[in-house]
């Protein structure tokens, strides 16, 4: 009966977690707990090792004693295993090594090379993942995965490895309380992954990564429950968890699962950074909460391979001046997310929408915004938005319409969407807004007046649109 429970709860997990992943993206996950992989050698649950001669054991240490070809599969917990230096050497695919819900298993001076996945940690039916597992002074290298952590993983140990020349170096999907210390990320496709397309509550999200962990020599910043404080220069991976009244500047952030992540965390600003060639560029993520009144501006978001500016779940986000390039998704996609206040940004070459606006992101405003040659312009599904202030709206590189009497508004409206017009379109590109100057305490009082002006102009937004 026990085991029937379980079963049903972790099904309703599955089919939770389904119903949020509909909405960011096509779902490619099986949430029911992987059956062991093929595999040559193993650690049986009496203690045995099948498979291999040079993985000697005495008690519960495990040494190699030479280099070893194949994936090992561990069923033990509470053992050791050395790699003494020695190389565990993959053919390009199945897992190094793979735990499946075990706990206090420490690998360590091993260098694991050419699998799939160089280190894996997975869950059973019991809804129970690996905790306590150490991995320490290990070298995981040109594999698909470097470490790969899954969901009910949890209270894992790093340190001091190092994890190069994988397409991903380590992928944490929802598994929280893990420590990294003086891990080295190094020529990772994508260094640090950490997924945020998921609907798990912010707890998930709480690990302890601290500066001695580096992506290509730069530290990877990574808070939780920080406030008013100003992220040093130099970053190689920002992670805002919690976090309120944050200052992200000057950054140059690449090759990671964001260039910069805030998970429910609020009164931030981005400002001035270079997001290039992450998964998303910069991502805003608080399905169980809110992210509320960050300011996104002055920043270089380009090619990155889906969204540049992702949000789930936000409010009263204020975005202007940025450069939206090249995106290989929409260059800005707002989820669950109103009131949000897009001015003055060159929104250009998106694969996507320029601007996207889906499900109950409504009570917008839109103007001053070039968007040239998006593969679609933009998208509202949420009403009332404006796409003008009244007097001037957009740039659209495919508008077609004159201008009659040469004041630079188009004479007939442009057609957003089956839903929404710009009045007022611009027959040429906009400027770029003035970006705002660095974190004072004049800057903190423009941002709460922006907010307020959002929070308590919504009945007259609402009103104006609608009497269009």
């Amino acid at each position: 009966m026990k085991k029937l429970v379980s079963s049903l709860v972790l099904l309703f997990l599955a089919l939770s977690l389904f119903s949020g992943l509909q909405f960011v993206g096509s779902v490619s996950a099986n949430f029911l707990p992987a059956p062991v992989p093929t595999h040559s050698i193993e650690i049986t649950a009496n203690g045995e090792v099948n498979g291999t001669d040079r993985i000697q054991r005495s008690g519960n240490i495990y040494t190699f004693t030479g280099d070893v070809v194949g994936s090992i599969v561990v069923f033990r917990s509470g053992i050791v295993v050395d790699g003494a230096g020695y190389t565990l050497q993959g053919n390009g695919d199945l897992t190094g090594i793979w735990l499946q819900a075990e706990n206090n298993v420490e690998i360590k001076n091993l260098h694991i090379r050419n699998f799939h996945s160089g280190i894996k940690f997975t869950y059973g039916w019991s809804q129970n993942g690996c905790t306590d597992i150490t991995l320490s002074g290990n070298t995981i290298t040109d594999s698909q995965y470097g470490i790969s952590f899954s969901i009910f993983s949890n209270s894992n140990y790093l340190l001091d490895n190092t994890i190069a020349n994988n397409t991903y170096g380590i992928y944490i999907t929802n598994a929280p309380n893990n420590t990294f210390r003086n891990n080295q990320l190094t020529n990772n496709t994508q260094n640090l992954w950490i997924s945020c397309e998921t609907s798990v509550p912010t707890s998930h999200f709480i690990n302890d990564i601290d500066t001695s962990n580096t992506i290509n020599g730069k530290p990877i910043i990574y808070w939780v429950n920080e406030h008013d404080r100003t992220v040093p220069s130099d970053a190689g991976y920002v992670g805002l968890v919690n976090c309120k009244k944050i200052t992200v500047q000057d950054q140059k952030l690449t090759s990671n699962s964001q260039g910069i992540l805030l998970v429910t965390t609020s009164n931030s600003l981005i400002t001035k950074n270079h997001v290039t060639n992450n998964d998303y560029g910069i991502a805003l993520f608080a399905p169980y909460g809110q992210c509320i009144g960050n300011v996104i501006t002055g920043n270089n978001i380009t090619a990155n391979i889906k969204d540049g500016i992702h949000s789930w779940h936000s409010d009263g986000t204020i975005i202007t001046g940025n450069s939206i390039t090249g995106n290989k998704g929409n260059g800005i996609s707002f989820f669950e997310s109103p009131n949000v206040h897009i001015v003055g940004n060159d929104i250009t070459g998106n694969k996507g929408y320029g601007v996207k606006l889906w499900f109950h992101s409504n009570n917008c405003s839109i103007y001053h915004n070039n968007f040239v040659d998006n593969e679609k312009s933009a998208l509202a599904d949420s009403q009332p938005t404006c796409w003008d202030n009244g007097t001037a709206g957009n740039y659209w590189s495919d508008y077609t319409g004159t201008d009659s009497d040469g004041d630079g508004i188009g004479d007939t409206p442009y057609i957003v969407d089956e839903n929404s017009i710009d009045n007022y379109p611009l027959m040429g590109p906009a400027p770029l807004i003035t970006e705002f100057p660095s974190w004072t305490p004049l800057l903190i009082m423009i941002i709460a007046v922006m907010a307020l002006a959002i929070v308590y102009n919504r009945r007259i937004l609402n009103e104006k649109c609608r009497s269009r």
